[in-house]
């Protein structure tokens, strides 16, 4: 019947979302390459939780038992790599040169 729950089938319901986090399409390579770039700068502390929430899919609780750590703490440090991942991809698109490092001297003019 139209406007119940869902006009999906159970077994349609059932399949996993084939756009994990929101993404809508894939990331480009170059995009891609930028990320990992910047995970692999990330202190230990900070990527292993991000790592194990994100990736490895586990939940909180999951990653807190892992770690020997709080629930609180790994939400302190996947926000924090978080911000540290968009500091580093930023400043890594501001050096990256678009002509002979035109890019850098605008950033800092």
């Amino acid at each position: 019947m139209r406007g119940d729950k869902d006009d999906q089938s159970s077994e349609a319901q059932a399949q996993p979302n084939p756009t994990p986090f929101g993404e809508s399409r894939p990331i480009p390579a170059q995009r891609r390459a930028s990320i990992q770039k910047a995970i692999d700068l990330l202190r230990a502390k900070l990527k292993e939780p991000l790592l194990l929430t994100y990736f490895d899919e586990l939940s909180q609780q999951e990653a807190a038992d892992l770690l020997g750590v709080t629930v609180k703490t790994i939400e302190a440090r996947v926000y924090r790599a978080r911000q540290r991942l968009a500091e580093l991809i930023d400043c890594a698109a501001i050096r990256t040169p678009n002509s002979s490092g035109a890019a850098v001297r605008a950033a800092y003019s």
